[in-house]
């Protein structure tokens, strides 16, 4: 073990700082590096919690992988020009340092190169780089602001997740996709502009920002799962003509979302699509979709008014699911799957005909429909079960 190693001068014969050299060297604090070494090693400095303080000599042309992670005390760092990637995980766990200075010779940032540096408050990335890697700044809770140049073409998935002050970006036109995570509980970033470069919006890239306008251009051709799901401020989006798909639980959890316009080149609205819109009021479904997914509508409990067009077949599980102010639903003749628990607990539901072409009709569909008197059942349904459970003002059953 090094842990009682406090100094260190490597002579000028050494030409490479081999892999794991001086890892967990606890109480090594100062170390020179001569001009003589071209490669620093693998994990070569990781866990010197004392290090607090290192010289890159302009020789090294290589990094090695997650060289100095967990430095706790290292507060800067300049990178010579000699360097051209920052490898993945280099800096990770680095939480005093505070500064960092990126040559214009760096082309790519690696996967997590500088994750949980909690004190990086801003940093500089020249117009060299072209990519930038997964979770490279990943709870950086400390960044307030960073700038993209149009160099980049690639930002990696969770680029910038839980980044708590990051307040301010701009998305460069360079790049074509917002990847999975990219601004994931970034909790001070209120505003975005989407570039018309974007074509997906990935999974869950701006889960739980506190957005409250989001223009999407016509560019954009596919929302993800969870896009923008827990985005509590939300009160405005508009979605283009261009989108073909929106996937599972896109605006899920959008509490101040009260309308939303659905484009009609939409066919299928997504499971979870809407959940928990608590003041979501008004839906139009395009006349193209053909299911309404589990959970789409489920305790959007302000919805009042729905249009089910005539192109939908299935109506999933708890679709309208705690709808309790929804009084009336229209179920179109092309619908001929109503599944499990669609309309449980739509209290004030009072009337509702199931059209002919309905041949499944699922379990506990109607159950604690309270305010239920009437309803139609066609002879197609061969069998009903706790489908009326706890409907206890249903007096007419036809």
């Amino acid at each position: 073990s090094c842990s009682s190693l406090v100094q260190i001068t490597i002579p000028s014969s050494v030409t490479e700082i081999g892999v794991g050299s001086f890892y967990d060297c606890s109480s090594l604090s100062e170390i020179t590096i001569p001009s003589s070494v071209t490669k620093i090693g693998e994990k070569a400095f990781a866990n010197c919690s004392s290090l607090n303080e290192i010289t890159i000599p302009s020789s090294v042309i290589k990094i090695g992988k997650n060289a100095f992670e967990k430095c706790s005390l290292l507060k800067r760092i300049k990178i010579p020009a000699s360097i051209q990637e920052i490898n993945e995980g280099t800096f990770c766990g680095c939480d005093s340092l505070t500064e960092i200075i990126i040559p214009s010779s760096v082309t790519i940032i690696g996967k997590s190169a500088f994750k949980k540096c909690s004190s990086l408050e801003q940093i500089s990335i020249p117009n060299s780089v072209v990519m930038i890697g997964d979770s490279s700044f990943w709870e950086c809770t400390s960044l307030s602001k960073i700038a993209i140049p149009n160099s980049v073409t690639k930002l990696g998935e969770n680029v910038f997740t839980d980044c708590y002050a990051l307040y301010q970006f701009i998305i460069p036109h360079s790049i074509s996709r917002i990847s999975s995570g990219l601004f994931c509980e970034c909790s001070s970033l209120t505003e975005i502009e989407i570039p018309s470069s974007i074509t997906e919006i990935c999974n869950f890239a701006f889960y739980n920002c506190p957005l409250s306008k989001v223009t999407i251009p016509n560019s954009v051709t596919k929302i993800g799962s969870g896009a923008f799901s827990k985005c509590k401020k939300l009160s405005q989006i508009f979605l283009p003509s261009s989108l073909k798909e929106i996937e599972e639980g896109a605006f899920s959890n959008c509490f101040s979302l009260a309308q939303i316009d659905i484009p009609s080149s939409i066919t299928k609205i997504s499971a979870e699509m809407f959940k928990k819109c608590t003041i979501l009021k008004k839906v139009t479904i395009p006349s193209f979709v053909t299911e309404i997914g589990d959970s789409a509508f489920k305790k959007c409990s302000e919805l009042i008014e729905i249009t089910i067009p005539s192109s939908v077949t299935r109506i999933g599980k708890s679709a309208f699911s705690c709808c309790s102010k929804l009084t009336e639903i229209t179920i179109p003749s092309s619908v001929t799957k109503i599944e499990d628990d669609a309309f449980n607990e739509c209290s004030m539901l009072n009337e509702i005909e199931i059209p002919s072409s309905v041949t499944e009709f699922g379990r506990s569909l109607f159950c604690d429909c309270s305010s239920l008197t009437e309803i139609s059942i066609p002879s197609s349904v061969t069998e009903i079960v706790g489908t009326f459970s706890s409907c206890s003002s249903l007096t007419k059953i036809k």
